[in-house]
């Protein structure tokens, strides 16, 4: 598994986790000035960071779903529209991973459209190829201040994939990515329907032969799109909020949300 390490500055007590995915950069229902909006917003906040979570550009190819003759820019064009729209988040990121539409370009050519995005917007180091499992510390944790310790969070990252016409799918699949890893947060997007739920479990510690009850967060991230036609409008999908959740999570305890 693919594991990155973020450590940010114990002066910062809380912050927010933006998740962008599903953007569709050239796509002609991308609504590129509401991304533009949430770029300068989370920039604007010194305790506001982001995940690049797949499928940033349309990157429609001749043998892929999807119509290259209408979406308005080349590829390559794409790429550098990605460049410019997310170069705010400079040293905000703390990690990306591909979706469905830049691995159309890696599966024809084995050219890794993320990772040239992430590289250009300095965050090559905390790109995952697939998924990632990020270690995130902030803060000082208040039980361990006087030893200096921060509270760290384990997110796990997944552009996602299937889910179904359903919500009830949807949430169905983001719910099993609990079953591959034990993390504090899961996160994906790919369905385009913003979702915010917790569950809990008791986790076993085998030496104090104890358990304690944990909760786990999970999101899906919305998407980008405005429902003015193309290929969800052909496939009968149904119309979905562009309200993505924003995750906030404490520096001083062990304590992780997520509202929109």
């Amino acid at each position: 598994m693919h594991v990155i390490r973020v450590e940010l500055p114990k002066q910062q007590n809380e912050i927010e986790v933006h998740v962008i995915a599903d953007v569709h950069l050239s796509d002609p229902n991308c609504d590129i000035r509401g991304v533009q909006k949430r770029v300068a917003d989370i920039a604007a906040k010194d305790n506001a960071y982001a995940i690049l979570a797949g499928d940033l550009i349309d990157n429609a190819t001749r043998n892929s779903i999807g119509d290259i003759y209408s979406t308005q820019l080349s590829p390559m064009e794409q790429i550098q529209l990605a460049n410019k729209t997310f170069a705010p988040l400079k040293g905000r990121i703390l990690c990306a991973v591909p979706g469905n539409h830049e691995e159309r370009t890696y599966r024809a050519d084995g050219i890794d459209i993320t990772w040239l995005i992430a590289n250009e917007l300095g965050a090559g180091d905390r790109y995952a190829p697939d998924a990632a499992l990020v270690f995130v510390s902030l803060g000082e944790n208040s039980r361990r201040k006087s030893e200096g310790r921060q509270t760290t969070y384990s997110i796990y990252v997944n552009h996602g994939n299937g889910g179904g016409r359903k919500i009830g799918g949807k949430i169905n699949r983001l719910a099993d990515y609990a079953q591959i890893v034990d993390a504090d947060v899961y996160v994906c997007g790919h369905t385009h329907s913003p979702a915010v739920f917790k569950d809990c479990f008791f986790r076993t510690n085998a030496s104090t032969r104890s358990a304690e009850p944990v909760e786990r967060l999970f999101v899906n991230t919305a998407a980008a799109l405005d429902y003015g036609g193309g290929y969800g409008v052909r496939m009968g999908y149904q119309p979905v909020s562009k309200a993505a959740p924003v995750i906030y999570l404490d520096g001083w305890r062990k304590n992780a949300g997520a509202a929109m």
